[in-house]
């Protein structure tokens, strides 16, 4: 191994530089595997909440990181290059990262037969039903062709509270990343990191103006597919007069170069 662990930062020339400094041996070809996390840097999920373990016998093939707490929401992305030539001393290296993670994004949206203030809906919380929320991710080289896999054997699943309340009214709100929806009554958004893992349910806990001593739930049961990483799942709510419906989606999650891309912050 020519170096193990080595943190790179990017500097004021746009590069990104190892402190200490790594330079290319003379000759040969070399692997790199390499994890980036995008993260505040301070509290409950903080970047240093991930622990590697790199395989000491060969730290280019694979490394093991670990997710320990809970709705940690640390966008963890990963990449790795195989037979990469020497060209100076100083070649930079380009790597595109992937995510390891599932983007989870619920849209609460007034039905367009809600009007008027006595058609309120208070949604007091959405909950992701009997899934993992953490555990260890091993990301392995494969001749540059990067791929990860989750443990949960050491995990318990347990429901996940998704995000705060909200009021669910017809009039339009600009949602939390700042960019309107489709729609001019989409109110907001709840989003979330998980596990790539199989896909479960989700319950909606809410209440209606008028009604407040009587607790409703909604209960969606998900297809018995995946939530694979590198992908985002968005489940679009809406609230109607006489009914609630769901429309999911699924797109890929943007590919780009860490820590340039940052996943929308809770």
């Amino acid at each position: 191994n020519y170096f193990v662990g080595s943190e790179f930062a990017k500097g004021e020339d746009n590069l990104w530089h190892a402190d200490p400094a790594a330079y290319w041996p003379v000759g040969g070809t070399m692997n790199f595997l390499a994890y980036s996390v995008s993260s505040e840097t301070e509290g409950p999920g903080a970047a240093k909440a991930i622990k590697a373990v790199w395989n000491e016998d060969n730290a280019a093939e694979q490394v093991v990181l670990t997710v320990p707490a809970e709705n940690s929401q640390n966008d963890i992305l990963f990449a790795s290059v195989s037979g990469q030539k020497c060209k100076s001393e100083s070649s930079p290296v380009g790597m595109v990262f992937n995510h390891a993670q599932a983007w989870i994004q619920f849209q609460l949206n007034a039905g367009a037969t809600t009007t008027g203030a006595t058609d309120i809906v208070t949604v007091q919380k959405v909950e992701l039903v009997d899934i993992y929320s953490k555990g260890n991710v091993t990301v392995y080289n494969n001749l540059g062709n990067a791929f990860a896999k989750w443990d949960f054997r050491e995990e318990t699943r347990k429901n996940v509270l998704m995000d705060d309340t909200y009021n669910v009214t017809g009039t339009p709100l600009v949602p939390k990343d700042g960019v309107e929806g489709e729609d001019s009554d989409t109110i907001g958004y709840m989003d979330m990191l998980i596990p790539e893992q199989q896909k479960t349910a989700f319950l909606i806990t809410y209440t209606l103006k008028g009604q407040e001593a009587n607790v409703l739930t909604y209960y969606y049961e998900l297809e018995h597919e995946n939530w694979l990483m590198g992908h985002k799942y968005i489940y679009k709510i809406d609230f109607g007069t006489n009914e609630i419906t769901v429309q999911p989606s699924v797109v890929t999650f943007d590919r780009g170069t860490a820590p340039e891309y940052q996943y929308p912050e809770n």
